[in-house]
Parts: C-alpha cells; sequence; structure tokens
C-alpha cells in the first residue's frame, strides 16, 4: 500500500504542476515575432513534459496493483484523458508558434522588402493572414496576443 501512496503523492504534485502551466498560459501574452517565440516555447515545454510524466505515472499505475481495486479503471480511464487534454493544449501552442510570423533572411531569388513573402508559410504555401485565426502579421504598433486554450471535457 506505501507503493500506492507514494503514487497518489506524485499525482497530486503532478496536478498541482498543471494547474500552475495552466494558470502561466491563460495569463501569456505577447507580441507578434520573436517574443511570441520567447513567451510561448518555455510553455510547450513544460507542457511537453508534463504530458510524458502523465503518460508514465499511468502506465506506473495500471501495472500495479491498483489495477486490481475497485473504481480503479474510471481512474485510470480519467488519467488517460488528461493525457489527451494536455496534448491538446500543447497543440494549441505549438499552433501559435507556427502562426507566428518570423522574421529571417529570404532566398537570394526572392525580393527582401515583399511583405507578402516575408510572411508566407514554407509549409503551405500561405501568408500568415490566411490561414492564422488572430492575424499574426506584426502591425505598425505592437499589439499583444493571446494563447487561445480550448476547453477540454474530461471523461466522468
Amino acid at each position: 500500500m506505501h507503493n500506492l501512496t507514494e503514487q497518489a503523492q506524485q499525482l497530486r504534485a503532478l496536478a498541482r504542476e498543471f494547474e500552475a502551466l495552466h494558470a502561466r498560459v491563460r495569463d501569456v501574452s505577447y507580441t507578434p515575432g520573436t517574443d511570441a517565440l520567447r513567451q510561448i516555447s518555455p510553455l510547450l515545454l513544460k507542457a511537453q513534459d508534463l504530458t510524458a510524466t502523465i503518460v508514465v505515472r499511468l502506465g506506473a499505475l495500471d501495472g500495479s496493483a491498483y489495477a486490481n481495486v475497485a473504481g480503479s479503471r474510471a481512474s485510470l480511464e480519467c488519467l488517460a484523458s488528461v493525457v489527451v487534454a494536455s496534448s491538446l493544449a500543447g497543440n494549441d501552442l505549438a499552433s501559435a508558434l507556427s502562426a507566428n510570423p518570423y522574421e529571417g533572411a529570404p532566398f537570394p531569388s526572392y525580393p527582401a522588402d515583399d511583405e507578402a513573402v516575408r510572411y508566407r508559410s514554407p509549409r503551405r504555401g500561405h501568408t500568415a493572414d490566411d490561414w492564422s485565426p488572430r492575424r499574426c502579421r506584426p502591425p505598425a504598433r505592437p499589439e499583444r496576443h493571446r494563447v487561445p486554450l480550448r476547453r477540454h471535457r474530461l471523461r466522468p
């Protein structure tokens, strides 16, 4: 039973880390460009780290004596839904980075001052305005943005 008590304490600590990350993501604001990369990157890395940790904890509980405890299936399924929600939150952060306009030197054959070329997504061949719900092209005056968060429901 000591092992289960220790695992429960680890899960409580992990829940506090998720709550802290949620507060940081909810409160993040940034200007498009380098600031967005600097603000969002640590949040994305933390989300990925927490997702990996919860997957390890889920595996540890599934392979332990806990799996034989009455009602354990519901809590294991709840942990699996936390994996999904955490992965989706990480995806939202990664999408915000993808929509971010980056300044960089163009290929030599492209005009350097053409705004459409500077903000073209090399992956899709679209400008940031074509696929970004936020219109992330930097305005004349810096504007602060927030990462859009989806509301995720955990399975009962």
